[in-house]
């Protein structure tokens, strides 16, 4: 009996530590982005801040290094892992970033407060806030509204509601 109990407990252990080995080796969601955007961003990023996943697309938003701008990547998600397709900087207002093989991503980066709601093509976006360090000691509260398309909006069909 007491042979049959530490076959069992040796077989636990066994499988327990192969469990743990093979994560071990395991890469991230969130290292595969970082991993190709290390690899194709020139001026590199200081962190990234949030990313959404629509269909095979990754919306990577990030502040870029040394200017401190909110900037974008799209990446490709396939077989072979992530492709980045395209990166932009986000200056303050609205953009619409795009190439026609992504869908179109609507950002508005404002410090109004009063702004309750943003719609495009009759869609809420996304509200985003997040804090900002950008030099050691400053911390400031920041926001954007981001939206996704297939179609190209026009500057009709971006609405944004006051309170």
């Amino acid at each position: 009996m007491k042979i049959i109990k530490f076959i069992m407990l040796m077989g636990l252990v066994l499988s327990l530590s192969a469990c743990t080995e093979s994560k071990e080796h395991e890469v991230t969601f969130e290292e595969q982005i970082k991993k190709e955007l290390d690899k194709n961003l020139n001026n590199g990023y200081d962190v990234i801040i949030d990313y959404d996943l629509k269909d095979d697309y990754v919306f990577v938003f990030y502040r870029e290094t040394g200017i401190g701008t909110l900037s974008v990547s799209v990446l490709k998600q396939n077989k072979e892992g992530l492709n980045l397709i395209l990166s932009e900087s986000l200056f303050a207002g609205t953009m619409v970033v795009g190439n026609g093989e992504t869908p179109y991503i609507t950002v508005v980066q404002t410090e109004d407060s009063s702004i309750e709601q943003v719609e495009v093509k009759g869609v809420p976006a996304r509200y985003v806030s997040y804090i900002d360090s950008p030099v050691e000691g400053v911390t400031l509260a920041k926001s954007y509204w981001v939206s996704y398309n297939y179609t190209e909006p026009t500057i009709e069909d971006i609405v944004i509601m006051n309170k």
